[in-house]
Parts: structure tokens; C-alpha cells; sequence
């Protein structure tokens, strides 16, 4: 059997607004989970109780480490009985065994692994050093991405971990082991799979970067005419008139997403946040899940765009200030309902839902072209081209 991994889940309770905090073991394909008898408001539970649940994952940790050197085979169901049998958070059985660990508690993730949520508050160890193994290598710096919270090169660094995990199948690849041969044959291999020439730039790149920042740390040789013979160019296409039109919607699409009676939830709050996307000169959706109190006043949005640090000041019209009124709500943070209790960790989660959501009304309308929600942007880029006007468009 796999390795156990431990976490945490929230459940509502039946009014949805508060959070019960449930201790979770997995291993394999089974699970087992215990209340920690940890409540709070939904959207602060985890914060609130934060000491408490890192207290919990220490203890379930040992009882792991415990059942192993006793070399017990156990299912997680055993742990989460072992965990109510000492006390749960109360047990006092491994304060010893805890406190040797000082500041901060080592996690060997050749015993249990843990929510990458969580791995800030531990040590993460191995029994064997593989620091110049090359996947484990791209782990480590995922996780170093993660918690100084660049969660694009974070995705970047975890795309190329999978590609690499197939390309290699069971070969071990230290960093020491790569060569100019070893980089063009990842290359064929990913031509030879059907990537797209920009998917397989991107893997490339993504690659050279890897390579760059463990020779800086003195873990290898990176030759920079290694990636001479293979495609590292980037397609800059994102507003070339001719792929604006074949993206953008025309009146009577939009109209007809503006306009539909849609059957879900989150069917209706996606179109919402699309339709102000669009009010917002195609805004794009960082900056909408982004959008707080602070940056409205009246009916003036001010707001610096994530991905290029300009400042944007729209003054928004009828339809955005109905949206906007829609999901307002005092105590929230946020303009909209997207990364609350999350932070910029819970977009691009938010990001694949809405995208999901997006298909889906393009389906519900009978649109022939794909539908998402950068589709805003390029649509108001090709009205621009033509007029500079925006709600008026709909009329």
C-alpha cells in the first residue's frame, strides 16, 4: 500500500455559515476522518483554530511513525482509532516525542505526507537525500513557489514535474545526469505525444529555468547551448487583430448570455462575473476575484492590474453597479464571492469552476465557438477596434 497523507476538510453546517473541522487519513484508495470538535465561521475556521489543527496533524503523525516502527500494516481507519483512543488534540501521550522537535516539527515524507497548506508550519525531510534528483528537485521548489504564494510559476513548475514523471516512466534522472541530448529528446518526446508547438516551447523553457536556478545553487552544469537546437520561442499572439475576432463574440452571442435564464447558481454568479468582466473593459479575472471595498467609491473603480502593475480607473455604469450590489456583502473582503477565507491560493481553483461553468452556458445557448471567461476580453478588444463604447453595445 501507498503511503498515508494527512489533511483536514471543513464541513458547513445547515445554515452555511459556520465550519466543523474534520481530521482526514488517506492511504491508497481509503479514507478515514474524526471531528476535531473545531468550530468557527466558515470563511475564519482554519485561521481561528490553526494552532489546534497543526497540534492534531503532529499527533496523527506519530501514531503513523508509532505503527510503523512497530512494523504494523494499518488502514487509515486504525489511525483515526488510535487518534480518539489517546485523547485526540488533548493527548498528552506525544508531548515528549513533540517537543523534541523544538520550533518546528519534522515531517519525513517517507512516512506520511501532508496538505501543501499546511507544510509551511513543518520540516519536510526524507530518509534519503535526493536533492539532486530531478523530479524531487522540481517538488522542492514548487513548494518554495507555493508558499512565497507565486502560484504561476508554482503551476509551471508542477506542469513540467508530470511531463518529466511521463517522459522518464521509472528512470531515476539526477540533475547531474541531464545533457544537451537528454533536453532534445524530451523535446521529441513531447512532439511525438501531439503537443502544440507552444505547449511544448513552454516545457522547454519552463525546463531551462529549473536548470538555471540549481546551477546558481551549485547542483549542476547548465549549458546554455543545450537548448540551442530546441524551440524555447514564445507566441506573443494575445492581441493580434486576427486572433481578437476569432475569439470575440458577437452582439447577439453576448446579448443572449446577458439575457439567459440559467439554471444554476453558479451558472448565473459565472455569467455575472463575465458580463462585469466585459462592462470592465474586459477585466481580466484576477483582478475581478481581486477586487475589494478599497478600490470603489461611488461608481468609480479603482484598481492596479495584477499582471502589469497599471492603474485602471473605470467609471462603471448601470449594468456593473447591479452586479456589483447583487453579491454585496458588509463583512466580506472582497467585491465578489471568489477567493473569501482563501486569498490568491483559492484562484486558480476558482479560475478551472468558472471556466467549467463557462462551457456550460455556451452549451446552454446553442454557442458554436468556445466560450470562456477570457473570451470578455477579446471581445471587448474587437469592439474597441471598431467603437469605444461598452453597455451600449447591448442596446
Amino acid at each position: 500500500m501507498s503511503k498515508p497523507t494527512i489533511s483536514i476538510n471543513i464541513n458547513r453546517t445547515r445554515d452555511g455559515m459556520r465550519g466543523i473541522v474534520n481530521l482526514i487519513i488517506r492511504r491508497h484508495k481509503t479514507y478515514s476522518q474524526v471531528s476535531l470538535k473545531l468550530s468557527g465561521p466558515l470563511n475564519t475556521v482554519v485561521q481561528e483554530h490553526y494552532d489546534s489543527i497543526i497540534r492534531a496533524i503532529k499527533i496523527a503523525y506519530c501514531i503513523i511513525e508509532e505503527f510503523q516502527k512497530r512494523e504494523i500494516d494499518f488502514y487509515p481507519a486504525d489511525i483515526v482509532e488510535r487518534f480518539k483512543a489517546v485523547g485526540g488534540i488533548a493527548s498528552t501521550k506525544y508531548d515528549e516525542r513533540i517537543a523534541l522537535e523544538g520550533d518546528k516539527f519534522n515531517i519525513n515524507e517517507d512516512i506520511a505526507g501532508i496538505r501543501s497548506f499546511f507544510r509551511e508550519s513543518f520540516r519536510i525531510v526524507r530518509s534519503h537525500d535526493d536533492s539532486t534528483n530531478l523530479l524531487a528537485y522540481i517538488d522542492s521548489k514548487s513548494y518554495e513557489l507555493r508558499n512565497a504564494n507565486r502560484m504561476s510559476l508554482f503551476r509551471s513548475y508542477r506542469s513540467l514535474k508530470n511531463a518529466l514523471a511521463d517522459y522518464l516512466v521509472s528512470r531515476e534522472m539526477l540533475l547531474s545526469g541531464l545533457d544537451k541530448g537528454e533536453v532534445e529528446a524530451f523535446q521529441s518526446y513531447l512532439i511525438g505525444k501531439g503537443c502544440a508547438v507552444s505547449t511544448v516551447s513552454f516545457y522547454i523553457r519552463t525546463l531551462r529555468s529549473v536548470l538555471y536556478v540549481a546551477a546558481d545553487e551549485g547542483l549542476c552544469d547548465a549549458n546554455p547551448s543545450w537548448f540551442e537546437d530546441v524551440n524555447t520561442s514564445v507566441q506573443n499572439l494575445r492581441h493580434t487583430s486576427e486572433l481578437t475576432e476569432k475569439k470575440a463574440l458577437d452582439r447577439e452571442s453576448l446579448r443572449a448570455i446577458a439575457d439567459a435564464k440559467l439554471e444554476t447558481e453558479e451558472m448565473r454568479l459565472t455569467r455575472d462575473l463575465f458580463m462585469f468582466s466585459f462592462y470592465c473593459k474586459g477585466m481580466e479575472l484576477v483582478d475581478v476575484a481581486t477586487l475589494t471595498h478599497c478600490n470603489l467609491k461611488n461608481d468609480i473603480l479603482r484598481y492596479q492590474k495584477r499582471r502589469k502593475g497599471l492603474l485602471q480607473v473605470i467609471k462603471l455604469g448601470e449594468n456593473a453597479l447591479t452586479i456589483l450590489k447583487k453579491y454585496a456583502t458588509p463583512h466580506s473582503q472582497y467585491l465578489f464571492p471568489l477567493l473569501e477565507g482563501k486569498g490568491l491560493r483559492g484562484l486558480h481553483g476558482a479560475r478551472q469552476a468558472i471556466n467549467r461553468q463557462m462551457a456550460a452556458i455556451g452549451e446552454f445557448i446553442g454557442l458554436r465557438q468556445p466560450l470562456s471567461f477570457s473570451t470578455s476580453h477579446y471581445t471587448w478588444q474587437a469592439l474597441i477596434e471598431r467603437a469605444d463604447i461598452s453597455e451600449a453595445f447591448l442596446r
